[in-house]
């Protein structure tokens, strides 16, 4: 039984690791981050982004601002929000087969400043009890400051 979970594992993690060479489809394929664009004065500019990794790299992650969809962060992407000054709600709906709540998270938007967001996903956990195997992912959107964000964002194409 031990062998036909290894073999079961080490093929599903073979064929994630082949997703992530995988076509355009499934990772950021706008053109790479060149530099952070002030916002307008009255408005403030949101950056958020997804470094390049293993776990939902084939899933083109939606998410909505205060309730209204916004186009999908791709794995190895970022994308850029223009908001109103105030307190938003950043949602990010369970994928195809979770159960549960979606995560959220409250963002501080202040007026002619940008912030930077990294939204990423990890193994939490993995049961087995006999042929049956689950595995549970955590979320997170994690505020970056902007020197640590830009370096990140180098490494970045537009979702």
């Amino acid at each position: 039984m031990k062998k036909i979970i290894i073999v079961l594992c080490s093929a599903m993690l073979s064929g994630c690791v082949a997703l992530l060479f995988a076509p355009v489809v499934m990772k950021a394929n706008g053109d790479h981050f060149e530099e952070v664009e002030p916002p307008p004065i009255n408005m403030g500019a949101v950056y958020i982004f997804r470094k390049l990794k293993l776990a939902a790299s084939i899933y083109c992650q939606p998410f909505s601002v205060n309730g209204e969809r916004v186009p999908c962060l791709r794995n190895g992407g970022y994308i850029r929000l223009e908001l109103q000054p105030g307190e938003h709600v950043i949602g990010f709906p369970k994928r195809a087969l979770e159960f549960g709540k979606g995560f959220e998270q409250k963002i501080q938007v202040i007026g002619g400043k940008t912030s930077f967001y990294e939204w990423g996903t990890d193994l939490d956990d993995i049961n087995s009890a006999g042929s049956y195997t689950s595995m549970t992912f955590v979320e997170f959107l994690i505020e970056h400051a902007p020197e640590s964000a830009v370096t990140i964002l180098k490494d970045l194409r537009k979702s």
